[in-house]
């Protein structure tokens, strides 16, 4: 009801959300939180699809430009392709049922997704979107991982303004009285209490720093 319009949302909606366990956001939308981890190759057998569908959805060469044919080979994940852990697969099933339900019987369409089961949602197109931003970035779902995390391109991750740093990417530091360049890695292992850290109002994790240090405002690659 914060809406210019004061709309109210058909009830029955509500009904099928409950129906599958759906939980809404504010916004009217459905999310599933996960955090980001880079990724820029798998292989068929590690995100559990087969060869055929990985082939059918562009992955058809890879990495040394070998026609992929078994489950052993390396191909590069495309940026906008996206692993969703096991749990968040196992979600987005029952938002897919939602969906097809209240087009069904809200506003008398065909059903859209016809997803039984994880495996039907390869292929299937879903939004990324950092905590404190408004703007999604649209993804392609590729693959599973049993881990709790969001694999995906480092570009997509930085679409989302989450920047995937290598370790060695040099960065220059002041300390107050001179800048020096250190490795990013050697940086956050120093600087940021990774058994302790702090979580602000937006979800993001810092360390307080123990005196005043000051990345350079534009970093240069190693």
């Amino acid at each position: 009801m914060i809406s210019k319009e004061k709309s109210v949302e058909a009830m029955e909606k509500g009904v099928l959300r409950g129906i599958q366990n759906i939980w809404v956001f504010k916004d009217g939308t459905t999310r599933f939180d996960m955090i980001d981890l880079p990724l820029t190759h798998i292989r068929p057998d590690e995100v559990r699809v087969p060869v055929a569908k990985l082939r059918s959805l562009g992955y058809t060469k890879d990495t040394h430009g070998y026609d992929l044919q078994n489950d052993k080979q390396v191909v590069e994940l495309h940026a906008q392709d996206l692993l969703v852990s096991d749990s968040c697969a196992e979600y987005m099933v029952s938002v897919a049922k939602f969906m097809d339900d209240l087009l069904v019987k809200v506003y008398g369409l065909p059903p859209f997704y016809n997803i039984e089961k994880p495996d039907d949602l390869v292929g299937h197109l879903v939004i990324g979107l950092a905590p404190h931003t408004s703007a999604g970035v649209l993804a392609r779902i590729i693959g599973f991982t049993r881990a709790d995390v969001g694999y995906a391109h480092p570009f997509f991750h930085a679409a989302k303004r989450r920047n995937c740093f290598f370790g060695d990417t040099a960065i220059e530091v002041y300390d107050g009285k001179s800048w020096t360049r250190h490795p990013i890695r050697k940086f956050v292992l120093e600087n940021f209490d990774v058994n302790r850290p702090g979580i602000d109002q937006l979800g993001t994790y810092y360390s307080d720093l123990p005196a005043p240090i000051t990345p350079a405002p534009s970093t240069r690659m190693a």
